[in-house]
């Protein structure tokens, strides 16, 4: 959250560099990334474990 934050809405009387502005971007995207990765993770683990018959399936 707070990548996005500062990407978004940098703080007063900030000077970014070019360089500074990837990095944040980096960063955003880069989150984004990470959280689609570990829900696809628990997801998997989840089908694995319960197979098609998860909860309320019998």
């Amino acid at each position: 959250m707070p990548a996005k934050a500062l990407y978004a809405a940098p703080p007063p009387g900030t000077v970014f560099t070019h360089a500074d502005l990837q990095r944040a971007q980096l960063m955003y995207y880069g989150g984004d990334l990470v959280e689609a990765a570990v829900a696809t993770a628990v997801a998997a683990s989840r089908y694995q474990a319960t197979g098609r018959t998860g909860p309320g399936r019998g």
